[in-house]
């Protein structure tokens, strides 16, 4: 008999903070950072700063929030702040 596996949860989609992809670049920009210079002090992945960056993910676990706005040298309010989506 194969061994049941065991189910994940799944966290709610009201945990992800929301994320304008082209203020990120801004800010990077900003910073004088390179993708991969601003993936690598945050502990992600280039593609992953590239997808939030095209707008492929705007819905940022809260952890990865904290981790870009400590490598833009930001604060976690400011990050959020200004990196909220405008819908005009």
């Amino acid at each position: 008999m194969k061994p049941r596996t065991q189910r994940v949860p799944v966290e709610p989609a009201s945990v992800y903070v929301a994320v304008d992809g082209r203020a990120l670049r801004a800010w990077r920009k900003r910073r004088g950072l390179t993708m991969a210079a601003l993936a690598a002090a945050a502990g992600i992945s280039r593609s992953y700063v590239s997808m939030i960056e095209r707008g492929e993910r705007s819905a940022i676990h809260p952890a990865i929030v904290i981790r870009l706005a400590a490598a833009l040298n930001l604060s976690n309010d400011e990050f959020i702040r200004t990196t909220e989506p405008r819908h005009y």
